[in-house]
């Protein structure tokens, strides 16, 4: 669980800014925009487990 903690503290305002993006469009487009925002929490998680360990630090790259 660190590691989707880690990953908040450091890309919080991409996750936010992405969420905010399809909110936007889909008031000024289509509800169809808001099909993404289900796919967010599985993106960060993934990220978050590939490029954290289980103390929350960063992974090397080696």
């Amino acid at each position: 669980m660190r590691q989707l903690t880690s990953m908040l503290r450091d890309t919080w305002y991409v996750w936010l800014m992405l969420a905010g993006f399809s909110i936007t469009l889909s008031a000024v487009r289509s509800w169809v925009f808001l099909a993404p925002l289900a796919a967010l929490p599985f993106c960060m998680a993934y990220f978050a487990f590939m490029r954290y360990d289980e103390d929350g630090n960063l992974r090397s790259d080696r």
